[in-house]
């Protein structure tokens, strides 16, 4: 996992929150004092996970910093198949354990261990601009509790 130096904005008096790996890449999150998260996302390259943006939630509540666009972050992977990646935050609900994110073709778990802000991220859905994902939240036990559609977008 990558220290301090590789995201820019946690030289700040940052504390480190979470960090995960996706089937898209990696994201570190991180606090300031009592402010709202950010967020660095980043991709692998040459087997070195390279900075490629992040996300600054502006609030602590997790409805409206969905509501706000969800921090979105758009990267260009280069790789082997040049493609858009997309990261996100989406509000949790408290009874959730689990937010399922649909990928198409298949779906990406996210334990979500009492957070009610996740970052996730996704490759398909990119329309002017915006990220459109379909999510499914389940309990402790895997049943649905509650599936549907979240947007994110550049907020400004």
């Amino acid at each position: 996992m990558p220290g301090r130096p590789w995201c820019p904005a946690a030289r700040e008096r940052a504390r480190f929150s979470a960090a995960w790996i996706s089937t898209e890449g990696l994201t570190v999150s991180y606090a300031v004092g009592r402010s709202a998260p950010f967020a660095c996302d980043g991709v692998l390259v040459n087997r070195r996970w390279v900075l490629c943006g992040g996300g600054s939630a502006h609030f602590r509540d997790p409805a409206r910093v969905e509501q706000a666009g969800g921090g979105l972050n758009l990267c260009w992977d280069q790789n082997e198949r040049p493609r858009y990646l997309q990261f996100m935050w989406v509000a949790v609900p408290a009874q959730a354990a689990w937010v399922l994110v649909d990928h198409h073709s298949y779906w990406v778990s996210y334990r979500t261990t009492g957070r009610r802000l996740l970052r996730i991220s996704g490759l398909r859905g990119i329309e002017r601009g915006r990220f459109r994902v379909k999510l499914a939240y389940l309990d402790e036990r895997g049943r649905t509790l509650r599936v549907r559609r979240a947007m994110g977008y550049v907020a400004g």
